[in-house]
């Protein structure tokens, strides 16, 4: 898993009633039972690398006596490329690189692909690993081949994730989501699935980022079913788009504002108003979330991508654009910020600090701005006598703030040799 991931155990006990559970970690030879940890599952959050390797294991209890399992533990990844980082960084709740390998020259059927931030790893069926990716920034740029492999150049060329990402809500709580892919085609089919969750009728339909099905030059498209069964989408019928050339694809949905989002290579590229009555929750569905294609009729997966695709990322929430840009920015060899200035409330005289943190090729330059206008260290050109530092730093600081200081926009712009992203 990677750094700031999770990790979810379950263990299963039968026994004459009541079962009860306590989860232990032990550290430094040291077992210590874990607070609040009495369910038969366990989730580790946030985790950091200190965690790595620390056994951890769950006690199974009734009246006459008690079982234990064996030990577990997580090893924490440190991400190797700065796109990992910067996408880490905005808390997805799946994260698929597809970068699983040696290639076995059998289409890989029961390799695990794995979740980078948690436990909803997928297996691949039909698919060819270790293909070349999208970035020559990024040193594990690899991705997987779908509808490629012999004998199942149309369909059942796939991720299946069984315990997949589930968006399902009800017609009363709005439902805010966004998927993320790479995708690279070599041929156009219609209604390929990239990333979808997914039946053929509608009432088995969750979600699905694809490729339209209307005409051979569809434009990529996002739709959902609501708790309802009524259908929205956003896409671009006019969006006709090159065969093999590499896409970044983030389709949003934002309930809460009324409003989907269709965003093509860091460009809001169509966005759709959603009515009362599709705004609606999100219909559930047990078919299993896939990558690289979605079921036809008979079942068969036969809305087949032809192409490569990597770095599946799944949010429960809406990406802005400001995230989508800086994901698509950092790919091609940019600044991509992974800590963003948050305001700060101190009181008068103290002094105030925006915190930031950048990845990329270096040098990263740093250049702090005042209401749009760049600072230099010394007094703030607000004449209230507050005192700059570090206005060509990471981190800036305001010493000596006064009530005139109150509502002040302060941001921050990292640039390197590809370009800027404030």
């Amino acid at each position: 898993v990677q750094i700031g991931g999770s990790i979810t155990w379950s263990v299963a006990a039968v026994g004459t009633g009541p079962l009860t559970y306590q989860w232990y970690q032990v550290a430094n030879n040291i077992t210590n039972p874990i607070a609040g940890a009495t369910a038969a599952s366990y989730t580790l959050a946030n985790v950091a690398p200190s965690m790595s390797g620390v056994p951890y294991f769950c006690v199974a209890s009734n009246p006459y006596g008690s079982a234990t399992s064996s030990s577990v533990s997580v090893s924490v990844l440190t991400p190797t490329s700065p796109y990992v980082s910067v996408v880490m960084a905005d808390k997805p709740i799946a994260f698929y690189r597809l970068d699983e390998g040696p290639d076995n020259g059998a289409g890989n059927n029961g390799v695990i692909a794995y979740d980078s931030v948690g436990a909803r790893d997928g297996v691949y069926n039909n698919v060819i690993l270790q293909q070349p990716g999208y970035s020559s920034y990024d040193p594990d740029d690899v991705a997987a081949a779908f509808g490629q492999y012999p004998n199942t150049t149309t369909l059942n060329s796939y991720v299946k994730i069984n315990n997949g990402v589930d968006f399902s809500s009800p017609a009363t709580t709005p439902a805010n989501f966004s998927v993320e892919a790479w995708v690279n085609f070599q041929s156009k089919l219609l209604g390929a699935g990239i990333v979808s969750k997914a039946g053929y009728v509608a009432n088995t339909q969750q979600f699905a980022l694809d490729t339209g099905d209307s005409t051979a030059n569809d434009g990529f498209r996002l739709f959902f079913y609501n708790a309802n069964a009524v259908a929205a989408g956003v896409g671009s019928s006019t969006a006709v788009w090159s065969l093999n050339t590499w896409y970044h694809l983030v389709g949003v949905l934002n309930e809460s504002g009324n409003a989907m989002y269709l965003y093509t290579n860091g460009v809001l590229e169509a966005t759709t108003t959603l009515t009362a009555a599709q705004a609606a929750g999100v219909q559930a569905t047990t078919w299993p979330l896939t990558i690289g294609s979605r079921p036809g009729s008979a079942g068969a997966y036969t809305y087949q991508v032809n192409g490569s695709i990597a770095n599946v990322a799944l949010y429960n929430y809406a990406l802005s654009s400001s995230q989508v840009l800086n994901h698509y920015g950092v790919a091609n060899g940019g600044p991509g910020l992974v800590e963003v200035p948050t305001n700060t409330t101190v009181y008068q005289a103290e002094t105030a600090t925006f915190y930031s943190s950048a990845v990329g090729p270096a040098p990263l330059t740093y250049q702090w701005q005042l209401n749009g206008v760049p600072l230099t260290n010394g007094p703030s050109p607000s004449g209230t006598g507050a005192i700059i530092s570090g206005a060509t730093s990471s981190n800036l600081s305001i010493a000596g703030v006064t009530l005139a200081d109150s509502g002040e926009t302060y941001s921050v712009v990292v640039t390197n040799s590809v370009g800027a992203t404030p």
